[in-house]
């Protein structure tokens, strides 16, 4: 049966040898979904990557949803040895905070992450949102520089948080679910994007 683990985005990375895809998570921990709890989640996604010998993916933890039961799932992310990355505190665009409360929130949350030894100083913004004016963000970016941050951008958003939402909506309706069908689209809609949003070759993080 198939279990949507809510991977958001991609990031892609070249060299002269191999051809690299780097896998990060945002939003972590994710709260409980459509058709899985929050624990089980954080269970199958540690082992599917331990599965396929993904050593270091990254997951960017937005801090305002740790709390105790999350707190051991993130430390289960990190026992695992993965990486961790800021995603705000508040998961707020900056539009709505103004910029001196969105540069508060991130510091915030890098107050939090900085406990944690899997956390590597990127910020990824959330909805990859960087400012509407030159002004808001040229002083988030002066900020993220003063606070030792990088921007921990994709090459390719595959927008898979939208096959969450349409299962969301068709569970509340209570509406039967095709899980082979939804394993089907979920894996060729990847697939697509991969294959179609590929990046320049000297993109890194």
């Amino acid at each position: 049966m198939i279990r949507p683990i809510f991977l958001l985005l991609f990031l892609f990375s070249f060299s002269t040898r191999a051809q690299e895809i780097a896998i990060t998570f945002d939003d972590a921990p994710t709260p409980d979904g459509p058709l899985l709890r929050g624990e089980e989640r954080t269970t199958m996604i540690i082992d599917h990557l331990k599965k396929h010998h993904v050593k270091e993916a990254a997951f960017f933890v937005v801090t305002g949803s740790i709390h105790q039961r999350n707190i051991q799932r993130l430390k289960k992310y990190v026992d695992a040895g993965h990486l961790s990355g800021n995603h705000s505190n508040t998961h707020r665009r900056i539009d709505l905070l103004g910029t001196g409360n969105y540069i508060r929130d991130v510091e915030r949350a890098d107050s939090m992450l900085n406990l944690y030894s899997s956390y590597m100083k990127w910020f990824r913004f959330p909805f990859l949102d960087e400012g509407r004016t030159i002004s808001a963000r040229d002083s988030i970016r002066m900020a993220l520089r003063d606070i030792g941050l990088k921007n921990g951008y994709v090459t390719v958003d595959n927008y898979d948080w939208y096959i969450n939402h349409l299962v969301k909506v068709a569970k509340e309706g209570n509406k039967k679910i095709n899980e082979d069908n939804l394993r089907k689209v979920y894996i060729d809609h990847i697939s697509f994007r991969i294959g179609n949003g590929i990046a320049p070759k000297d993109v890194a993080l």
